[in-house]
């Protein structure tokens, strides 16, 4: 049949007419569908399939559209009426309208007809055996929904006038997801990811994917004086059903019974098998505490978790408060310990001694608080006794198998003793149970790429710029830094500061490049609190004591105002003055260790000035404490761990082995610490040795060949997307990271 004979056939059989009309009704329906079917609680894949039979329906409509006809006398074959056309012509009028009314009329009967069916039938199709179960899933107990084994728990809205009311709706979520988690079989969010939703206009349907769980609370909570009202709703993930909903106006006294009928009522509407125990029976307190000392433990803990040196003093002080008024109550010793381990301007020895009282305390109290033995973990991290430390995050973990800080340390220790596939592992673990928490997300990028997977650690990295834009920026300045990419770090840090001249990741990283790459003029004129290195080294002593002073004055700890002050020195070339204060420093340190209160940058500073003119003591002293510390190091933990192996083994006087370590570290890119104005200061007592005359070279023009790199970099104009590309678009084989 001719093209045009075709298409004038269909004319007249109307079938474009009838496209038309069954187009518009099957839109109607698909869109009644999908407003109603949620709102009388009819399950997501009814909606889909209205959806499928009304677009199965439409070719069905065509074909019998073009085959039939609609008479006076009544529906006859195409081919038939044609055949009687020449005595009975029906008007167009007739035809269209008995066409349209027809089809208009099967469609909606269709669809009305799904819909009557799979509101009838939706009880069946859950389960729950007859229609005569409709009527109990509108009352006022939960639904439960079978299969459903995850749940995330929104911070509560604050609807208070108050805006420091905050904390308290933060406080019963974070108490709500504890006491959810200890549910054998119930897979609970974390606390960072889904806190990371909060302030934002995220759907439950993109939380939900998110989080990879099957449903969301959410809630709000006013505050009035010592009333409150709590509103708390169930929905579940797959439908956007409500599958519980109440509201609470209480006495604030009455906030622990909230808590737990909250928690109650979840648990009934996810897994009915859960009944029997409950929530409340989950939250076994070891003392007893006031609604007002409570409150207070919701505002510290919320501290905490904000970060920051600020925060941590804050947040301490309140343990403190709950810890006098509170003696019996293990939770906020336990949080206290941690407190104590967070202060950054206190002596190591005085911090993981207070703590260790505390989590002493803890356990008397409640040996199952899983909180003390994750301080109990950082406290012998800190005396670096790692197999100590393993077992008390193990023992954390087998209370709390959710306890993703438990995990992140766990995984460093892991790390840190060259255990790179199980710490990736671990990491892992934690990703699965907090798939948007920054320290998880940011420890992964770091440790994919100390092992040579840099396009992974940067998949993460963008994982990560989505949730902590500014833990993304310090991330990946870092690789940057591990890779011996230090004009890039410099060039991507500037670009980030014209972004947001406030990013102190930023910031605190192009200073640290600079200084690296000696740019000290560069160094002297930011506002960077490091600036006064520079400015002794290019020998503006005033202004650098003034920078020195002005840092000294709001540092507190020994420890750190001794670093400053010999740092001072070292840049202004008084080494006999370094010196000096280099051994009054390891003299006061208790410990004898190189770690925490003397660092492993100090120990090779003493040992290189005591060898100037001679094996002075203590240098075999200080030496065995840095082999120990350096020991323990490995690649994936510390991307320094062949520089101070160099070191190490120069002291030591094994020459040859130093001059193969310093080879290697030239072969990898690495092109020296210029802070002080040379490739590397401490090689004050080894210049003239003619071994390592070779890689001294071959280091400079490594340090020649970035600074080339950093000028290309910025007379290129890239914007920071550009430059991440062109740095992702190499080979992909990373240098194994000195």
């Amino acid at each position: 049949m001719p093209a045009q004979t075709f298409l004038a056939e269909l004319k007249r059989r109307k079938v474009f007419r009838v496209a038309v009309a069954y187009a518009v009704v099957g839109w109607v329906i698909i869109q009644f569908a999908a407003t109603v079917f949620p709102m009388l609680e009819i399950p997501g894949w009814a909606t889909k399939l209205v959806l499928m039979l009304v677009l199965l329906g439409f070719p069905v409509a065509l074909l019998l559209t073009w085959a039939l006809e609609l008479t006076p006398e009544g529906v006859r074959l195409t081919h038939a009426v044609d055949q009687q056309s020449h005595r009975s012509v029906p008007s167009a009028n007739w035809g269209w309208k008995r066409h349209a009314l027809a089809y208009m009329t099967v469609a909606a009967v269709g669809g009305l007809g799904v819909f009557a069916g799979m509101r009838w039938w939706q009880p069946v199709l859950h389960g729950n055996g007859s229609p005569a179960a409709v009527q109990a899933s509108v009352d006022d107990r939960p639904a439960p929904i079978p299969g459903n084994k995850s749940i995330a728990v929104l911070p509560f809205v604050n609807m208070s006038d108050d805006p420091a009311n905050e904390h308290f709706g933060d406080g019963l979520s974070e108490e709500l997801l504890n006491l959810l988690a200890k549910e054998p079989g119930l897979r609970v969010a974390a606390r960072t990811s889904s806190f990371s939703f909060k302030g934002k206009s995220a759907t439950i349907a993109e939380v939900a994917k998110a989080l990879n769980v099957d449903a969301v609370l959410e809630g709000s909570v006013r505050r009035s004086g010592n009333t409150m009202r709590v509103v708390a709703q169930l929905i579940s993930a797959s439908d956007g059903t409500h599958l519980w909903s109440e509201k609470y106006d209480r006495e604030m006294s009455d906030i622990f019974a909230v808590q737990d009928d909250i928690a109650d009522n979840i648990l009934k509407a996810l897994k009915p098998h859960l009944m029997a125990g409950g929530a409340a029976a989950a939250r076994a307190s070891s003392g007893d505490i006031s609604p007002a000392l409570f409150e207070q433990f919701l505002r510290g803990r919320g501290k905490f978790h904000a970060g920051g040196e600020a925060n941590m003093k804050l947040a301490h002080e309140d343990f403190l408060a709950i810890t006098r008024d509170a003696p019996d109550y293990a939770p906020g010793h336990a949080w206290l310990a941690l407190t104590w381990l967070g202060l950054r301007d206190r002596p190591d020895s005085e911090v993981t001694a207070a703590a260790q009282r505390e989590v002493d305390l803890a356990l008397k109290l409640d040996p199952n608080e899983a909180v003390a033995y994750l301080a109990q973990g950082g406290i012998y991290g800190r005396r670096d006794d790692n197999t100590k430390a393993m077992a008390a995050l193990d023992r954390a973990l087998e209370i709390n198998p959710a306890m993703v800080e438990a995990h992140l340390d766990r995984q460093w220790l892991l790390a840190s003793t060259g255990r790179g596939a199980e710490a990736v592992k671990e990491l892992e673990t934690a990703r699965a149970i907090d798939p948007l928490h920054p320290d998880v997300l940011r420890d992964l990028a770091h440790l994919l790429n100390l092992q040579g997977k840099r396009r992974e650690a940067f998949a993460v990295l963008d994982q990560l710029r989505a949730v902590n834009a500014e833990a993304a920026i310090e991330i990946e300045l870092h690789l940057y830094n591990d890779n011996q990419e230090q004009a890039r770090g410099a060039f991507m840090a500037g670009r980030y500061l014209e972004t947001d001249p406030d990013s102190e990741s930023a910031l605190d990283w192009l200073t640290s490049f600079n200084q690296t790459l000696g740019l000290n003029q560069e160094v002297a004129a930011s506002k960077d609190d490091r600036r006064y290195i520079a400015l002794a080294v290019l020998g503006r002593r005033a202004e650098a004591e003034a920078a020195a002073g002005k840092l000294l004055a709001t540092t507190e700890d020994p420890a750190a105002r001794a670093l400053i002050e010999q740092t001072l020195r070292l840049a202004r070339g008084d080494l006999d003055g370094a010196e000096k204060l280099l051994l009054d420093s390891w003299r006061s340190n208790a410990s004898g260790a190189v770690g925490n209160e003397f660092s492993t940058l100090q120990a090779v500073n003493l040992v290189s000035l005591l060898v100037r003119d001679g094996d002075q003591p203590p240098a075999a002293e200080v030496t065995a404490a840095l082999e120990k510390q350096v020991s323990g190091f490995s690649p994936l933990h510390q991307a320094g761990t062949q520089q101070y192996k160099f070191w190490v083994a120069l002291f030591q006087g094994r020459k040859d082995e130093a001059q193969k370590l310093l080879e290697a570290l030239a072969s990898s890119g690495f092109q020296g610490r210029w802070h002080f104005g040379t490739p590397m200061p401490q090689m004050w007592a080894f210049d003239a040795e003619p071994r390592f005359a070779p890689a001294m070279a071959r280091i400079k023009a490594n340090h020649a060949a970035q600074l080339a790199e950093l000028d290309r970099l910025r007379r290129s104009g890239m914007s920071l997307a550009q430059a991440r590309a062109e740095y992702l678009a190499r080979d992909g084989a990373t240098r194994q990271a000195p």
